[in-house]
């Protein structure tokens, strides 16, 4: 069976919301904009990933991200119809 292609997040945010915080990394040089960077120095914050908590900046009620224009490039580069993007909808909707 062939799945729909999914052509929107809009009522969506599966992929924020055992997210935790915003995964930014060092790595390829993606920061958290120093005006936006207040609750991810907060340590206690720190293992929501591992609690698979909402990302701090999802809102659940719009599911929608509080930043999107400031997101990180794994949020940019996540695939709308993805691989992950069906499986992650599959695991919420079973």
């Amino acid at each position: 069976m062939t799945s729909l292609p999914v052509l929107s997040c809009d009522n969506c945010g599966i992929c924020c919301d055992r997210q935790g915080t915003p995964p930014f990394t060092r790595v390829n040089g993606d920061q958290a904009p120093a005006h936006l960077e207040g609750p991810l120095r907060d340590p206690a914050n720190w293992d929501r990933y591992d609690r698979e908590l909402p990302c701090l900046w999802y809102d659940p009620r719009s599911r929608r991200c509080l930043h999107y224009e400031h997101r990180p490039v794994a949020c940019r580069e996540f695939e709308l119809s993805g691989e992950d993007c069906l499986r992650m909808r599959a695991e919420r909707w079973v």
